[in-house]
């Protein structure tokens, strides 16, 4: 995490300040973070910052983006949305390429519905569940790829730890390890992939790296306003991601110039699971190569 080299800055966009970080040079790259705050998807980042101007930013509430105030109003999605587009502005281009990962995903899928005009390229990895349905297979998944002991001890775990998130006083370490222990082999295919990450989550703070979760109706807007993305997109899940990789076709009826990559052997965190390949298909999209993509990458 720390051979590449981050500078940090600060930007105003009215009720907090937003840290964001850049690396390396050449075409610029914003990437959209998942649950967990940036510092924890630089890992991603640094397989491009060789070539591209790779930037990052802590989303309003996470990281070093403090705000005086957490509450349905500072954090409605159209306010994470703002901030996206504030960023953009900010750092000059007339349109942007973003990669978002999980509720990055999403939150990318959202900006570039509402700002298409905006996006060149999008590529979306393992977006998480737009419907009830979809929200239901992912948590089949999940429950599935557990072992029974940890499925039973996970339900406990979970339970207390999102009590103790919403209680605001804190996650006591022992129950965030125990959470981050048992969760961590569901993201990755490789054990040793989600033992290093679970070091890792733990070393940088744990529970604190969490973006909290937006106000506002998410589900659904996306695919209402996909139709207007005039973007390049790229959609890519592991073969062995918990998030319902079906979704890749459904997003493809309404952007029927979409590419589709899956990778095998890969889970939800693509990057470390198959650096190589998916680096290979993300710079080839971004170099405006990736019309040699096929749908599966093995």
């Amino acid at each position: 995490m720390d051979s590449v080299k981050w500078r940090e800055h600060r930007l105003d966009v009215g009720d907090h300040e937003m840290a964001w970080y850049e690396s390396g040079g050449g075409a610029l790259v914003l990437f959209l973070n998942g649950c967990y705050d940036s510092l924890l998807y630089r890992p991603l980042a640094d397989l491009f910052s060789h070539k591209y101007r790779c930037v990052l930013y802590d989303q309003r509430g996470s990281g070093n983006s403090v705000l005086r105030h957490l509450d349905e109003e500072s954090l409605h999605i159209d306010r994470l949305v703002a901030d996206i587009e504030s960023f953009r502005t900010h750092l000059g281009p007339a349109r942007v390429s973003i990669i978002g990962h999980s509720w990055g995903a999403t939150l990318g899928l959202l900006y570039a519905g509402r700002f298409p005009h905006r996006v060149e390229r999008l590529a979306l990895i393992g977006l998480g569940p737009f419907s009830d349905e979809m929200h239901a297979v992912y948590k089949a998944n999940v429950l599935r790829s557990m072992h029974a002991a940890d499925r039973s001890r996970w339900q406990e775990v979970n339970g207390a730890y999102q009590a103790a998130w919403r209680s605001g006083k804190g996650v006591p370490r022992v129950l965030d390890e125990a959470n981050i222990r048992i969760w961590s082999p569901v993201m990755f295919y490789r054990l040793d992939h989600a033992e290093a990450f679970a070091a890792e989550y733990l070393r940088a703070g744990g529970y604190r790296r969490h973006a909290p979760f937006p106000a506002g109706h998410v589900r659904g807007e996306e695919l209402e306003r996909a139709a207007r993305i005039t973007a390049d997109v790229l959609v890519m899940y592991g073969y062995q991601d918990y998030e319902p990789i079906t979704q890749a076709y459904v997003l493809k009826e309404h952007m029927p110039h979409a590419r589709i990559s899956f990778l095998n052997e890969c889970g939800h965190m693509v990057w470390a699971d198959q650096p190589g390949l998916s680096f290979r298909a993300l710079d080839a999209f971004l170099s405006a190569t990736g019309c040699s993509l096929s749908e599966s990458v093995r």
